[in-house]
């Protein structure tokens, strides 16, 4: 009895999800004797997933609730043919992603691929400059990203406006599509040209007074500019990871991160430098590190 009351109670947790979602995505959108088949059926086949709930709710923005259940039944049925060795988790969440996917527009999929070469995410400025200037990109970034947002793709950040982040499920996927499209080296070239240019433009101000604002945006895309350097070894790109290693030693040393700073100044220098002087600033830069530690 105790089992079948803790399955109700998650049932009906996922069924006041999919109608908040729901709700986000079709205002009009209410539980009624008519629709709540449909929707216990739709819980049902994703297995109560949260994520994959939001999915298919947020689907009801261009569908009704009948097409959304339709919609979903044939992605699994295509997904997971062939593939019962996969955990049944992993493919029903993958296949409400790829679903979702298949619901976008040609231009909004390819900018959700290319999403894949930042972290986890980025901010509107940095998405538009970095994903938005290539061939085949003519698409409006600030309201792709808030449809990719509404379609439980993206997550806006609960802080800091115009930043968004993918859950890293997602991010596998849009990885895929980015595979797909053969873009990945020349994504992760213009990432981290961006973010060096960027870091650059930023290190004046990194530790002046009146100026935290500076230290907060570097410090919410650490993880960007650990992809950046990473990327550009891997690559043997010298020049971009010397120039952004040099400009985040003053974070590094604003902030604490001595180790960091010291281990990525390291990496970077290891490479086979073209430029002697750019090479010697990151010394100076290694060696002011390495007396703080």
């Amino acid at each position: 009895d105790g089992i079948d009351a803790a399955d109700e109670a998650a049932a009906a947790d996922a069924v006041r999800l999919f109608v908040e979602r729901a709700r986000s995505a079709s205002p009009q959108f209410e539980l009624t004797d008519e629709n709540a088949g449909d929707v216990a059926r739709i819980v049902a086949q994703v297995n109560g997933i949260p994520l994959a709930i939001e999915l298919a709710a947020a689907a009801l923005g261009d569908r009704p609730i009948s097409g959304v259940l339709d919609g979903l039944t044939d992605r699994f049925s295509l997904l997971t043919r062939g593939r019962r060795t996969a955990p049944p988790r992993h493919q029903t969440l993958r296949a409400a992603l790829e679903w979702s996917l298949d619901l976008l527009p040609t231009d909004e999929r390819r900018l959700f691929a290319r999403l894949a070469a930042s972290a986890s995410g980025g901010t509107t400025e940095a998405i538009a400059e970095v994903c938005g200037g290539l061939p085949g990109a003519s698409v409006d970034v600030p309201r792709s990203l808030r449809h990719l947002a509404r379609a439980s793709l993206l997550v806006p950040h609960a802080e800091l406006p115009e930043r968004w982040s993918m859950l890293e499920s997602v991010r596998q996927l849009a990885a895929i599509e980015l595979e797909a499209l053969g873009e990945d080296d020349e994504l992760a070239a213009r990432h981290r040209t961006w973010f060096a240019d960027r870091v650059e433009r930023s290190k004046p101000a990194i530790g002046r007074s009146g100026q935290s604002q500076v230290m907060a945006d570097l410090a919410a895309d650490q993880d960007n500019v650990r992809r950046a350097i990473a990327t550009g070894i891997v690559a043997r790109d010298d020049t971009v990871t010397l120039r952004l290693c040099t400009a985040m030693a003053t974070f590094w040393t604003s902030h604490g991160d001595w180790t960091e700073g010291c281990e990525q100044l390291r990496n970077a220098l290891d490479l086979p430098a073209s430029d002697l002087r750019l090479r010697g600033r990151a010394l100076v830069a290694l060696g002011n590190l390495l007396v703080l530690r």
